[in-house]
């Protein structure tokens, strides 16, 4: 297992990708300034989904090889990358009582895309997850 300060960094870094709701999209990973998809390694990346803002993350933190990045349309590398899969699955597993259940179900992709899912249904799945991390943390240290 990927520890979990390191999980907490790709999150933190995933909420200031998406800190103003005209950075955060639906129905593209990424796309740049003119809303032209790009790849989220691109240097005119600009707004991000969710699943985008976290590949992105992993990315600019160093947690995917220089040579594993998003082409396109192409199968995604990062799905091989083990602190992706571990933060997608903290987004997936995490403490969801909200309206949203089943949504994140069907994968956390989807639940950014979904018309009834907003910019701060988003950030308060980030917000959930890193504090659910950091609460485990201090549980564990007791």
């Amino acid at each position: 297992m990927i520890d979990k300060e390191v999980r907490i960094g790709v999150l933190e870094h995933a909420q200031e990708l998406l800190s103003q709701q005209r950075l955060w999209l639906q129905g593209e990973l990424c796309t740049d300034e003119n809303g032209v998809a790009c790849s989220i390694t691109s240097t005119e990346a600009a707004s991000f989904c969710l699943l985008g803002a976290i590949r992105r993350s992993c990315y600019d933190l160093g947690h995917v090889a220089i040579d594993i990045i998003d082409q396109g349309n192409s199968p995604c590398p990062f799905s091989d990358n083990s602190v992706y899969k571990e933060v997608l699955h903290d987004c997936y597993h995490g403490d969801y009582s909200s309206y949203h259940v089943s949504k994140l179900e069907e994968g956390v992709g989807s639940f950014n895309d979904e018309k009834d899912t907003g910019y701060w249904d988003i950030l308060a799945l980030l917000a959930r997850v890193i504090r659910n991390l950091k609460e485990e943390d201090e549980e564990d240290s007791d």
